[in-house]
């Protein structure tokens, strides 16, 4: 027998069966007068409900009533669990609705939208930092695929806006070990059945790493007190580039190019090398002597200055004489041989010579200082005249003649955040009061007065 539609709507899923049919009753009417004090006073909105199908019971068949059965303490049917309702076929714009409906079947994203615009989606690669750059490139098929078809022009865009001066000072025709062959299988114009090679991730890794040692390098010197003019972040990568050359020949014939090692920067060069003598001559915290200058620039790179001069993480003094065994340290007959300081024999004092050793030729490697003094007098510039300027340059103003402050650029990414929570801090201070104000006159008198009256109290003390 069907049940009645306020039975259906307001019973609980399994409800405890009443004792009698007054009950029964008096229990739906305080249910739907729930209902109604929780809609407001409002009839509740009619819905259209399928109808529902029961499990036979051997009782339905006497024909009772469900009364009848409630009364005898049956509990009712148990009912299937309602079929939504049909869905509105109506648009949802008629509802005033967003339609989604195109979104679903289609499987929008913002990603396959800028997939379909290639500017679009370099234009926003572009201001991704490396890490997420490689990170997308990794897991996106299609940015896979686009990147692919014009690898070139995303490593230059990339490089160009996070490390321009580098970008055009490392080129990646210079390396070919950091390029790889062009995934799109673009033939090379000097060889057509070959395909052109293009810079790669590792490229631009290396191009990025550069740029930030440098600027490391002038902040560390800055801090220390030993300014730099702005010309020396160029000036520096063009002497890492120098020191990438492993032959003589090749290092003589870049100071050569006037284009690219300009007069300015062999003046900027020497001002730096002066600066850096200072540096580590320091008498607290310096060695006194310009052997570590030395051997800093006669490494292949400028990171193990970067690691000297930066001091945290750095490296100590048993790396030091690691390096100078390496570097330049003749053993003595009875030390021939054998290793020194973990330094095997084969690498003992093979690191000034061309190719750093890995070659033939014993011909000692000219390091950046040399060949630095060697053109500017080749070319006559005259700088050993200037050694008095570049030695007082970067700490009085000369118009106000007062020490000139590290700017914020000069400065550690460590020690800039200390530099802003301490101006933080001085700014919000509140002027001192009381004894703190500059002392006037009146004070004068006060503090004059009282101290007399302190000596006279005891001069008379002592009378008596």
């Amino acid at each position: 027998m069907a049940c009645p539609l306020n039975a259906i709507l307001n019973a609980d899923p399994e409800p405890e069966p009443p004792s009698s049919s007054g009950e029964a009753a008096e229990i739906l009417g305080d249910q739907r007068q729930e209902a109604q004090s929780r809609v407001g006073g409002r009839q509740p909105r009619r819905i259209a409900v399928p109808s529902t199908s029961v499990y036979p019971r051997p009782e339905d068949n006497d024909g009772g009533s469900k009364s009848n059965r409630v009364a005898n303490g049956q509990q009712s049917p148990r009912r299937l669990p309602l079929t939504p309702p049909p869905s509105d076929d109506r648009d949802n714009s008629q509802q005033g609705l967003p339609d989604t409906s195109a979104n679903q079947s289609t499987g929008f994203t913002i990603f396959s939208r800028l997939f379909s615009h290639a500017e679009i989606l370099f234009e926003v690669a572009r201001h991704l930092e490396f890490e997420g750059l490689l990170s997308l490139y990794a897991i996106s098929r299609d940015f896979h695929e686009h990147v692919d078809a014009r690898m070139t022009t995303t490593m230059l865009g990339h490089s160009l806006r996070l490390a321009p001066e580098s970008s055009r000072t490392f080129l990646f025709k210079a390396y070919r070990s950091l390029c790889i062959p062009d995934p799109a299988r673009r033939p090379d114009p000097r060889h057509a059945q070959e395909v052109r090679m293009v810079p790669g991730f590792r490229w631009l890794r290396m191009v990025l790493y550069r740029e930030s040692i440098v600027a490391e390098i002038v902040a560390a010197l800055a801090t220390e007190g030993h300014r730099l003019p702005p010309r020396a972040s160029l000036t520096l990568k063009r002497m890492w580039l120098t020191m990438d050359v492993g032959t003589n020949v090749k290092r003589i014939g870049l100071l050569h190019n006037r284009a690219f090692w300009t007069d300015e920067d062999l003046y900027v060069a020497t001002l730096f090398f002066i600066k850096l003598d200072m540096r580590l001559m320091d008498p607290v915290d310096g060695d006194g002597e310009t052997a570590l200058r030395k051997l800093m620039l006669g490494q292949r790179s400028l990171t193990p200055l970067h690691r000297l001069l930066r001091r945290r993480g750095g490296l100590s003094r048993l790396d030091i004489l690691r390096m100078q065994v390496r570097y330049d340290y003749t053993p003595s007959p009875a030390h021939r041989g054998l290793s020194i300081l973990g330094i095997p024999a084969s690498e003992i004092g093979i690191g000034h010579r061309e190719g750093w050793g890995s070659g033939t030729s014993r011909a000692k490697l000219m390091r950046p200082d040399k060949l630095v003094m060697q053109e500017a007098l080749r070319r006559g510039l005259g700088l050993e005249k200037r050694y008095m300027d570049m030695l007082l340059w970067g700490y009085i103003d000369l118009q106000t003649f007062e020490d000139v402050p590290v700017r914020p650029e000069e400065m550690l990414p460590e020690e800039e955040a200390e530099h802003e929570q301490l101006a933080r801090i001085l700014s919000a201070a509140k002027p001192f009061s009381g004894w703190g104000r500059p002392p006037d006159d009146r004070d004068l008198q006060e503090v004059s007065a009282s101290t007399m009256g302190e000596v006279l109290d005891a001069d008379a003390m002592e009378a008596s």
